[in-house]
């Protein structure tokens, strides 16, 4: 798991194959008037654009991905996203979707995201994302992000 601002991720992109187009994508100011969707890049990677209202950590479920890395891109508001190496016993795999969720973790994690601050996580990684901010205001709790997909090869 990586966790920084958005200024410094041409520092990983040597390391991470495809983390270089995902920072274009991002940095393109027309992305940031897309309407929520998924968008195509190149190299196998695309980009899902939304927007939500975070929730209580009880309202959500931690996830893991097999075939992809997450680049977790915050436009606007804040949220904070669970991490942890490790899903226990997680239930069934969904291969069209790539994911799996479970309820139980190993030594979890909460990473406190805004505006400018991107998490990235690798295949495997579980993660919990959209959970509310501790003493984010109300206007905060409004989220907009982009979320890169990345092939783990």
């Amino acid at each position: 798991m990586i966790l920084d601002t958005i200024d410094s991720l041409a520092r990983y992109a040597a390391a991470i194959p495809g983390l270089a187009v995902a920072g274009a994508f991002i940095a393109d100011p027309a992305t940031a008037a897309l309407p929520p969707g998924r968008y195509e890049l190149r190299d196998g990677l695309y980009a899902l654009v939304q927007e939500y209202r975070c929730a209580p950590a009880a309202e959500k479920r931690w996830e893991i991905h097999r075939e992809r890395h997450d680049l977790q891109f915050i436009v606007s508001g804040e949220e904070c996203i669970g991490w942890s190496a490790a899903l226990v016993d997680p239930e069934a795999y969904d291969p069209a979707r790539d994911i799996a969720f479970g309820d139980e973790v190993l030594s979890p994690t909460d990473l406190r995201l805004s505006a400018g601050h991107f998490a990235f996580f690798f295949a495997l990684e579980a993660h919990r994302p959209g959970i509310i901010a501790p003493g984010a205001g109300d206007s905060a709790r409004t989220v907009r992000k982009i979320v890169v997909k990345l092939p783990a090869r």
